[in-house]
């Protein structure tokens, strides 16, 4: 049901809040949402926000949450997965930001097909192969192609496409083998009731082989939906490498970017409804550059958690032990994105030693960067 409600709406800028009593850092609850003005030039215009903030409630920090764009009041309290209270958890000292190296390029893209290319994977299981698909308005396909561009090959999906957006790969515990999660996650109009995640076995792909074919059918199809059946345009998903779960960033042109997660395991036709972790503020220091974000992927052993937006890339530490919420109060840093036309793609190395990006349109760069911890 649409309209007002009394219940919490979602976004807030997070962040470590100053004036507290108690030695925690701490998250705020959820205050009021935003107003779309449009994601982008192909995108139509955002609908409005719904209903007035409220108030979170207080947890064992102390301090008070600032106020929401929809007029809402931030809660105060400790970070929990949950929402705006919690039970006082406290972020650890962060290790150092990693360096950056400079920025080399492993080659183009080579396939004709690959012009709006939206999510990309490094595969852990096919050494030298990445992954990635186009969005909306495209043919369900997973492509796959060498560390130096060439093509490898092609496998159509069965299944209704609607937008996909992002992906990642993670062990899945029901399969018992690796997979590549899908995220038809799009909306530019929020408009849609439902979204999707598809989890798909990965198929074995040899990067020294002539380029294969292939149908795969989806181990599990996921149906999602937001708190208070809220509608957002999202194009980041990632899997916790460290709990299967997943999670999801919404893009907005405002840049307040409500963080949710899906609690693993994912069981094939399951609904569930997201639940709501922290927020972000692109745009403005510290996250500044482009507002809109366009993907997010977590490193291998899980310490490291990115997210890219059209002009920069963010990065947040995450010791053992510390849960998504908590993890964003601590402070980014900035990964010096390399400069594309339209980058929709980002991706950590399989060893973890660096990242990588890809941009929309023809035979785009396969560009990399080390990263020293």
């Amino acid at each position: 049901m649409r309209g007002v409600r009394a219940a919490l709406p979602d976004l807030l800028l997070v962040g470590l809040l100053t004036g507290c009593t108690g030695t925690g850092s701490v998250a705020p609850g959820p205050g009021g949402d935003a107003t779309g003005t449009g994601i982008d030039p192909s995108d139509g215009e955002g609908a409005s926000g719904e209903g007035p903030g409220g108030t979170g409630g207080t947890g064992d920090g102390g301090g008070t949450g600032g106020t929401g764009d929809g007029g809402g009041t931030g809660g105060t309290g400790g970070s929990s997965d949950g929402g705006g209270t919690g039970s006082g958890e406290v972020l650890p000292e962060l290790p150092p930001c990693p360096t950056t190296g400079p920025i080399s390029s492993w080659g183009e893209v080579e396939e004709d097909r690959i012009l709006e290319a939206s999510g990309l994977v490094h595969s852990a299981v096919n050494p030298g192969v990445l992954w990635t698909h186009n969005d909306a308005r495209n043919e369900p396909e997973l492509f796959a192609f060498a560390e130096d561009g060439r093509h490898l090959g092609a496998w159509a999906v069965d299944t209704t496409m609607r937008d996909w957006e992002d992906l990642d790969r993670g062990f899945d515990a029901t399969l018992g083998a690796a997979a590549l999660y899908v995220g038809d996650i799009g909306d530019n109009a929020r408009a849609r009731g439902t979204y999707e995640v598809l989890v798909i076995p990965e198929p074995a792909v040899d990067a020294a082989a002539p380029p294969q074919t292939g149908l795969l059918g989806p181990a599990a199809t996921l149906t999602l939906t937001y708190p208070e059946d809220r509608a957002y345009d999202s194009e980041s998903l990632a899997v916790d490498p460290r709990t299967g779960d997943l999670v999801l960033v919404v893009k907005s042109a405002e840049g307040i970017s409500g963080v949710y997660r899906k609690p693993a395991p994912h069981v094939d036709g399951e609904a569930v409804e997201l639940e709501w972790v922290g927020s972000l503020a692109f745009g403005t220091t510290p996250l500044g550059g482009n507002p809109r974000t366009t993907a997010a992927s977590f490193s291998p052993d899980g310490a490291w958690f990115a997210i890219r937006t059209y002009s920069h890339a963010y990065l947040w530490r995450r010791p053992e032990g510390v849960s998504v919420g908590l993890m964003l109060t601590g402070e980014p840093c900035d990964l010096a994105a390399p400069a594309e036309d339209q980058g929709e793609a980002i991706a950590f190395r399989a060893d973890g030693s660096g990242y990588i990006t890809v941009s929309e349109g023809a035979h785009p760069a396969i560009l990399t960067k080390d990263l020293h911890p």
